[in-house]
């Protein structure tokens, strides 16, 4: 039957049969690749539960997950009867931005958490997921699962670090275990090779060779990013 009623139909008609399909899909995968590539992730949990949280003017729940456009904006946390947090955040699309803040009573106010067993067990929950949730941020780069390592017959160790001032800068520190210059780029590309084999893209890190560590006179250093061949 769908068959007679689809003969039926003008040129445009089934023109638009075909089309609006193909279109509604395409609207789906745009929207969802958007949403995922230029959006950063933020979780919020704050205390006093009066306090109001604005994020560029705009008010946010105190209490939330939410997602925003990247880049740095003004964050403002207040509350009557304590101090005011205000400062700049950077909301990144490569991790999720916590914002688990307890605001600090004033002066007139100091006893409130005290006074308030509700808030009490809220602030000692954001100072201790705060704390669970950075340090599972912190590790989930797959560098940390394959560090720190020592592989002494491939002559290296090595371990991982984030920059503390930009948590998307990481550091990959290698040791070669030689204090002889010739077998400096040997054991470099054993360092390498092993990475590689272990699904490391290496080009991500800034990577610091060291060698002769044994030897505080001779330590040399050399910066650069490594070849991904």
């Amino acid at each position: 039957m769908w068959v007679n009623k689809f003969q039926n139909l003008t040129k445009l008609q089934k023109l638009l049969v075909f089309i609006l399909p193909i279109l509604l899909i395409f609207i789906i995968f745009t929207a969802l690749y958007f949403t995922s590539t230029y959006t950063a992730k933020v979780k919020i949990l704050i205390a006093p539960k009066t306090a109001e949280l604005y994020i560029d003017g705009k008010k946010y729940k105190n209490s939330d997950n939410i997602t925003l456009t990247p880049g740095e904006k003004q964050v403002l946390i207040k509350a009557d009867g304590f101090l005011e947090y205000n400062k700049k955040i950077n909301f990144s699309k490569e991790k999720t931005t916590l914002i688990y803040e307890w605001l600090e009573p004033t002066n007139d106010n100091k006893n409130y958490y005290d006074n308030h067993e509700e808030e009490s067990q809220l602030r000692e929950t954001i100072e201790q997921s705060g704390f669970s949730i950075e340090l599972d941020e912190y590790n989930n780069d797959p560098i940390f699962k394959v560090t720190p390592v020592a592989n002494y017959k491939l002559g290296f160790t090595a371990s991982a670090s984030r920059d503390e001032k930009d948590f998307n800068k990481i550091t990959l520190s290698i040791d070669l275990i030689t204090c002889y210059d010739e077998r400096v780029d040997k054991l470099k590309k054993n360092a390498e090779s092993y990475f590689k084999q272990k699904g490391i893209n290496l080009s991500k890190y800034k990577i610091n060779y060291t060698h002769c560590k044994n030897n505080p006179t001779d330590i040399k250093v050399q910066s650069f990013k490594a070849t991904d061949k």
